[in-house]
């Protein structure tokens, strides 16, 4: 928004009327509610009105408007309903910072007020009870991601309308119920386990399922297979001995009668690496996808 502004035009009609030096409005704002003062909340409906007039009347009221904000109460909780994507990034819990857990308990309540969200994203970060708690009470709540956190608390048996949901990072030793939600459609994970924490708790109408971790062993994907009969959209990468234990175990077209997206990459798991080095990818020719569309 551009606030850049010069002194109002007066006009009546499709006349001109002379102009009024910006120091008059000034001195009349002035009187309104003297500067040194924060707003009474009468005058923050007079001056939000003022905001809308012109450029000049906006870039003097909107200071005055939020130069004070109680958390409790208005204009606040107004704000709050515009809010539509929240992050919790790099709030590490270890013994060193449990004294966070208070303030985590803080942002939480206040999350719960704005109803609008649609996205949360931990991000190098604990979770606790609290969170899961402020995430059931945002009934707007579509896309929740978790990138590299640790679960300090067995979540509540409480339901969210999420969508879409990631998980990347460390292992997750908690059954994660919340996400395993009716509402929920869209899976990305890089761990087949996490995957299974969230399909074996209930029957799920997932559409897309998509793991971004090379699998090295078949098995545990063929149980999160069996949980999901419903996927339309399917994406991973196995090793090749992988890919070869897996004749006669893998049959698409009996177990997703609705799919029609595919992907699987393949890696050679015997192939010498470093760290930074890229994994070896090998295309997968018809003959090799013959046994899974059987």
């Amino acid at each position: 928004m551009n606030f850049s502004w010069s002194t109002p035009l007066r006009r009546k009609g499709q006349t001109n009327l002379p102009l009024i030096p910006n120091e008059i409005y000034l001195h009349i704002f002035e009187c309104m509610a003297p500067t040194d003062q924060p707003l009474k909340e009468q005058d923050v409906e007079t001056f939000s009105a003022l905001a809308l007039v012109c450029r000049f009347f906006c870039s003097v009221a909107l200071p005055r408007i939020f130069e004070q904000i109680l958390a409790n109460s208005e204009p606040a909780k107004s704000l709050a309903l515009y809010v539509k994507e929240c992050t919790f990034e790099y709030w590490e819990s270890d013994e060193k910072t449990k004294w966070l857990f208070p303030f985590a308990s803080l942002f939480c309540k206040a999350m719960t007020r704005m109803s609008n969200i649609r996205k949360v994203v931990f991000s190098s970060s604990f979770v606790k009870t609290d969170h899961w708690e402020a995430l059931a009470e945002l009934k707007q709540l579509e896309d929740l991601g978790f990138h590299f956190c640790s679960f300090i608390d067995d979540p509540p048996n409480k339901e969210l309308t999420v969508r879409s949901v990631m998980l990347y990072g460390p292992r997750f030793t908690f059954t994660l119920r919340p996400i395993a939600t009716t509402s929920l459609r869209s899976l990305k994970a890089d761990i087949v386990e996490a995957v299974l924490n969230v399909v074996t708790f209930r029957q799920l109408a997932i559409d897309e399922l998509v793991l971004h971790r090379q699998i090295p062993d078949i098995e545990p994907l063929l149980h999160v297979f069996q949980h999901l009969p419903n996927l339309q959209i399917l994406s991973f990468s196995l090793s090749r001995q992988a890919l070869a234990s897996s004749y006669g175990k893998l049959s698409l077209k009996r177990l997703f009668t609705r799919l029609r997206s595919f992907t699987m990459n393949v890696f050679d798991a015997h192939v010498p690496r470093h760290d930074n080095d890229d994994i070896k990818m090998y295309p997968i020719s018809v003959m090799d996808l013959g046994p899974f569309l059987a």
